[in-house]
């Protein structure tokens, strides 16, 4: 991933400001423009003058910067924290609380590296605290924790539902009971009265109807006592159906809550935002899974503007920050409300993306690379064949100077031969025979030294050779890859 660079000006100072293909969700981004704006750190000098970041560059400087905050004491937490970096690239999980002011989130290990880098992580997605009924049911909880209660919340409904049919089962069973007494009752009385009208019946079949009567007591109080655990059974469900409505009613609040805020803004953590920020501080404001710069400037919040399409748009820099709509105005680098966008110049520039950019610079860089390698080789040659001419000239004077010397020392051995001749008292050596001698010693001799002569030209000729293979290799690696990177680049 690649950023291109866009020169502007902040408070009166140049600035460079890191660009995106969209507002996404890089947090590493929104970070390293805060404290590119604010001035405490600087892009390496190639960046700057290619006019375009690797997310590699972004890190390092990033990464220095957390170590420089940390200090000797923090070292060994840094290091864990700064194993995240790279893929801050693609976003990061924040949970934020809606209760507890604009910096009111989860602390992960993802927001440590924002404090390690001297930057606060901002929302405004609160709650107003004049809402007692939502504030009852949030209280403190962040977005996941309350995200679980609307869960358990539909789950609860669901099964309430299915306790309120089995309280009216159970209330049925109660109302047939005690029907089914007062038939019973009634019987009974039907029956003493039919014995008391009989003026006939005897006294002991009088006796016996009042035995049948106790029976039919016990039968009662048998089915009193069922009606009685069933009772109890649908009390002990009401009370749990009664807990079930609460957290269904919580439940409810919560999701009407997410789902009339879920541009994760509202105008009371406007309100709170504005107070939070200092005057032209530096931040970093979160909304909506994305993250952007966040400055305020004459009690005004702005939002830095990234988008690669504005790129060559210098009346568009910043955006108003101060409706929860999305009905937006821009300004310039000096606070002023730019034109409307159809009316505004774009300035001529780059139509390459950032990936290509970069890719061209690393072309570049090898060509560049490459074109001095030439010349240092080309110096080599020229330097080489110096020092053959050079050679040259030495062994010129060498054969001049040994030929001297053998003219010297030809008249000399002439003597000594013929000398040798007279005292061995051997016939007197022709002049002929001492001129075949010496010819033959002077050849022994040129051959030997044109030997050598050749001996140090296949030399020379074999470290040219070798030279020629290691720059005839060094072109075809880079050929190979300039022709991998315009397949990248394609």
């Amino acid at each position: 991933m690649a950023y291109r660079l866009k020169s502007i000006r902040y408070n009166g100072s140049p600035r460079k400001i890191l660009l995106q293909n969209e507002n996404g969700p890089c947090p590493l981004l929104a970070a390293a423009n805060a404290l590119l704006l604010r001035g405490v750190i600087a892009l390496p000098q190639n960046c700057v003058q290619n006019n375009v970041a690797s997310i590699n560059d972004v890190v390092n400087i990033l990464a220095d910067r957390a170590l420089k905050q940390a200090g000797e004491n923090g070292a060994h937490h840094v290091a864990e924290v700064l194993s995240i970096f790279p893929n801050l690239q693609y976003g990061m999980d924040v949970n934020p609380k809606f209760t507890a002011g604009p910096q009111g989130v989860e602390y992960t290990q993802n927001v440590t590296a924002f404090d390690l880098m001297g930057v606060d992580l901002v929302h405004g997605w609160l709650l107003d605290s004049q809402d007692l009924e939502t504030t009852s049911a949030v209280g403190n909880k962040s977005y996941n924790e309350l995200v679980e209660i609307v869960i358990k919340g539909k789950e609860a409904a669901t099964e309430a539902e299915k306790i309120s049919l089995k309280i009216r089962e159970r209330e049925n069973e109660v109302e047939a009971l005690k029907n089914d007494d007062k038939s019973g009752v009634n019987a009974a009385v039907e029956k003493n009265s039919a014995c008391l009208s009989d003026a006939t019946e005897s006294v002991i079949s009088a006796c016996g109807d009042v035995l049948s009567t106790v029976i039919d007591q016990k039968d009662q109080n048998k089915e009193d006592s069922v009606i009685k655990k069933i009772e109890t059974d649908i009390s002990e469900m009401k009370s749990k159906l009664a807990s079930l409505s609460t957290l269904t009613s919580s439940a409810s609040i919560a999701e009407r809550f997410l789902r009339t805020t879920s541009h994760q803004l509202t105008y009371y953590g406007l309100t709170e935002l504005n107070s939070h920020l200092s005057e032209q501080s530096l931040c970093v404001f979160f909304r909506n899974n994305h993250f952007a710069t966040l400055t305020k400037q004459k009690g005004i919040l702005y939002l830095l503007v990234t988008d690669l399409g504005y790129a060559n748009v210098e009346d568009v820099l910043w955006e108003k920050l101060d409706n929860i709509t999305g009905d937006t105005e821009y300004a310039n680098e000096n606070f002023l409300l730019s034109k409307p966008i159809e009316s505004l110049n774009t300035a001529m520039g780059p139509s390459l993306s950032p990936e290509q950019m970069l890719a061209q610079t690393s072309i570049t860089e090898a060509d560049l690379q490459l074109a001095l390698q030439l010349s240092q080789n080309d110096n080599d040659a020229v330097a080489m064949k110096a020092i053959d001419e050079e050679e040259g000239k030495l062994i010129a004077a060498a054969t001049e100077a040994s030929l001297k010397d053998w003219n010297v020392n030809s008249e000399e051995e002439k003597t000594e031969l013929v000398n040798q001749g007279y005292e061995s008292k051997v016939s007197p050596v022709s002049e002929v025979d001492l001129d075949r001698e010496f010819a033959l010693k002077l050849q022994s001799k040129y051959e030997e030294e044109s030997r050598s002569e050749d001996l140090v030209r296949r030399i020379k000729l074999e470290e040219n050779n070798s030279k020629r293979q290691e720059l005839n290799a060094h072109d075809r690696k880079a050929e190979s890859e300039q022709e991998k990177s315009a397949c990248n680049i394609s």
